[in-house]
């Protein structure tokens, strides 16, 4: 259904010659986008997502556990993703959240993976931007379309020389820069 949205997208756009995304912008998104992924794969692969991006287990003034979101935002923020996206995306998170809530955090330091899943928390067992359990080696946009203040962009995650799973990315002009407002993985 997602792959059916991105193509009708860029055909009516190509269709009604709005297609007008030029060179440089083409550029600065391709740059900004992969230059996310190669990122975000690198944490994976050096073992440091968990500990430098991913939202972190903390122990609330009450005693309570919580989710700290500043290595998270931080990090979105670094390849300009707007504000929206960041905030439906730490929302994404409200059921751990308010699970955690009534958890001391003493008690939730020997909690196991099979608790953290009970409690909606287990987003450590999976990649959010690739998606599934099992990292991605390098991911390319292959495809974008636009009409100079919005653009559709795909991505090609790849695995072993193969492909592995695409997301289609929405970006949204911002002065001289471009934003990311939506991805959608496939």
């Amino acid at each position: 259904m997602r792959f059916i949205f991105f193509a009708l997208s860029v055909a009516a756009f190509t269709a009604s010659g709005q297609s007008t995304i030029g060179t440089k912008d083409s550029v600065d998104i391709k740059l900004q986008i992969e230059g996310f992924y190669s990122w975000y794969i690198g944490m994976i692969q050096d073992g440091r997502l968990d500990k430098d991006f991913n939202p972190t287990f903390v122990r609330k003034e009450d005693g309570m556990t919580t989710l700290d979101f500043s290595n998270y935002a931080q990090g979105l923020r670094k390849f300009n993703f707007a504000e929206d996206l960041i905030r439906k995306a730490i929302g994404d998170y409200k059921s751990c959240v308010d699970s955690l809530a009534s958890v001391p955090y003493e008690k939730f330091l020997g909690y196991e993976l099979d608790e953290h899943a009970r409690l909606g928390c287990d987003f450590a067992n999976r990649y959010e931007w690739t998606g599934g359990q099992v990292p991605k080696d390098k991911a390319e946009l292959s495809a974008i379309a636009g009409d100079g203040e919005t653009a559709i962009g795909q991505i090609d995650f790849i695995s072993n020389s193969v492909l592995d799973g695409q997301a289609i990315v929405f970006f949204r002009r911002s002065g001289n820069e471009w934003s990311i407002y939506g991805l959608l993985l496939k």
